[in-house]
C-alpha cells in the first residue's frame, strides 16, 4: 500500500499515529476560529487579522499568533471586505491627472 501512494512506511505509520492530534487541533481550531468570527462579524467584515489579533488581546486577554489568525481565516473563509491595495489604487486614479508646480 506505501508503494502505491508512493509515501514511506515509517512517514504512514506516523501519520497513522497522529489521528488524535489532528483532531485535537481540528476542536481547538473550531472553538477558536467561533471567537475570530464573533469579533469578525461584530466589526461588519472590514477587520484584519492584525486589528482581529489586537482585540483579542485587549478586550478578551487571548494572546492569538497572527499567522494562526490569518490560517484560521483562510481555512474558514473569513475574508474582509475592504482591501488595502484597493484603496492606493483609488487614491492614486484619484491624483492622477494633479499637475504639480513648483514655484521659486
Amino acid at each position: 500500500m506505501c508503494q502505491l501512494a508512493e509515501v514511506s512506511k515509517s512517514g504512514y505509520y506516523a501519520w497513522l499515529s497522529a489521528e488524535d492530534v489532528r483532531q485535537v487541533r481540528e476542536a481547538r481550531d473550531t472553538q477558536e476560529v467561533e471567537l475570530i468570527k464573533s469579533i469578525f462579524f461584530v466589526k461588519n467584515q472590514k477587520v484584519g487579522a492584525l486589528q482581529i489579533k489586537m482585540i483579542l488581546e485587549n478586550d478578551h486577554s487571548v494572546v492569538m499568533n497572527q499567522k494562526k489568525i490569518r490560517r484560521l481565516m483562510k481555512k474558514f473563509s473569513l475574508e474582509t471586505k475592504l482591501g488595502g491595495r484597493s484603496l492606493i489604487g483609488k487614491c492614486l486614479r484619484r491624483h492622477k491627472n494633479t499637475v504639480h508646480v513648483q514655484t521659486y
